[in-house]
């Protein structure tokens, strides 16, 4: 699924399990390196979602997250995996942030004033620790977001 609510600039993609090269129980489309499935699979998956989207696959980002409210800025791109947070924000274009969910909550920002993003990984811990509001409070600290500026898709 690929939509843009609202805004042409943005790019918004959900992904399933369908399309990819992973085994079961993996089937098919895992983009998780921490599951215990063959790296080279993910990376091909990665390959795989980066071409139908059209992305640079080295650009895309995304997190080890742990359950925490750690919110990261992204300033460089050539650094593809961010330890230890559950949000990243940036106004890098042409960046992807990637968040991944099973049974947790992605949570996406967009601040159209200022053209920047941000992804959150909201699982009960994190919903518990606010990481939604670390995130917006991040964003503004970095950005001059102003919360009333942002859509935020759930």
């Amino acid at each position: 699924m690929i939509f843009s609510p609202y805004y042409d600039e943005l790019l918004v993609h959900i992904s399933d399990r369908r399309g990819g090269v992973s085994p079961k129980p993996y089937d098919s489309l895992n983009l998780a390196l921490h599951v215990g499935d063959d790296p080279k699979n993910v990376l091909q998956n990665r390959t795989i979602l980066s071409e139908k989207l059209g992305f640079n696959l080295q650009n895309l980002i995304y997190m080890e997250q742990t359950h925490s409210n750690n919110v990261e800025r992204i300033y460089d791109p050539s650094i593809n995996k961010i330890e230890n947070c559950d949000a990243l924000i940036t106004d890098m274009k042409n960046i992807p942030l990637m968040v991944m969910v099973a049974d947790c909550v992605p949570i996406l920002f967009y601040d159209p004033s200022k053209n920047v993003i941000g992804v959150a990984h909201a699982g009960r811990n994190g919903t518990f620790l606010e990481i939604s509001k670390q995130t917006v409070n991040r964003m503004k600290k970095e950005f001059e977001t102003d919360p009333s500026d942002l859509k935020v898709l759930i």
